[in-house]
């Protein structure tokens, strides 16, 4: 929580997703709400598109538990994980402050 109350809580989401495809177009997204969550401060996107089915697969594809949201300063830092179109490096550990 920020010093003014502001939350921030980051998430990936599939919200373009249209017809069924072989693709997933993912983003990943850090949403801003005031203490208890009573209100929406803002909402922006953090990376994407990309293609989560193309994420090493353990069963399913999976980006692994590389997650993290802090503060700095007076802005949120983010590290969090992306698939990639390499072959030979299928996902990314992405760090970034907004």
């Amino acid at each position: 929580m920020s010093a003014d109350g502001t939350i921030g809580v980051s998430h990936y989401d599939v919200r373009g997703v249209g017809r069924a495809t072989r693709t997933l177009p993912t983003n990943v997204w850090l949403v801003q709400l005031r203490k208890h969550g009573h209100r929406r401060v803002g909402e922006c996107r953090l990376a994407g598109p990309f293609d989560f089915m193309r994420a090493p697969k353990a069963t399913d594809p999976f980006l692994g538990d590389y997650e993290g949201l802090t503060l700095s300063g007076s802005h949120f830092a983010a590290l969090f994980a992306v698939a990639t179109d390499d072959r030979r490096n299928r996902s990314d550990i992405v760090f970034t402050l907004r």
